[in-house]
């Protein structure tokens, strides 16, 4: 079973994250959103990490959060585990990867596998030397990411 790296930290990161979402999709779609932390003990690579539900007429919206420490002008793709993608697609509500880049944070729509412009690859982390780190991998293109702070 592969270790959760996940800080108290990278929490409080995806909360702010998490605060300007909800913050759009009330202005783009009015009423009233409500952000709420989805945890699992039995995952421990968990499918999302937050819900956005719009309370007035309960439409949810399932949320995997990632903070990055660069530009989102860096990299000509955002790579994610496809395992991790995989799951999202598979949830049987709507679904949405959002990233925070150094300059913007950016939402794709997760809805059909692969994503237009997608490709696979065996990558991955190698700093922390942990089994599970390389893996198949998915890099979709930047600007398929609609900048929304």
């Amino acid at each position: 079973m592969r270790p959760i790296n996940e800080t108290a930290t990278d929490i409080r990161n995806e909360d702010e994250v998490m605060r300007h979402v909800c913050n759009y999709f009330t202005s783009l779609i009015g009423g009233k959103t409500e952000c709420i932390q989805w945890k699992t003990k039995k995952d421990n690579l968990a499918p999302l990490d937050r819900i956005i539900m719009r309370t007035d007429t309960l439409g949810m919206l399932a949320v995997e959060v990632k903070c990055r420490s660069c530009k989102s002008s860096d990299y000509r793709t955002y790579m994610i585990s496809e395992e991790k993608y995989k799951k999202l697609v598979g949830l049987e509500i709507s679904a949405a990867l959002v990233v925070r880049w150094t300059d913007c944070i950016g939402l794709l729509a997760v809805d059909d596998y692969p994503h237009p412009g997608m490709y696979r690859e065996t990558g991955g982390r190698k700093d922390r030397g942990q089994d599970g780190d390389i893996e198949f991998v998915l890099h979709i293109p930047i600007e398929h990411f609609r900048v929304i702070g």
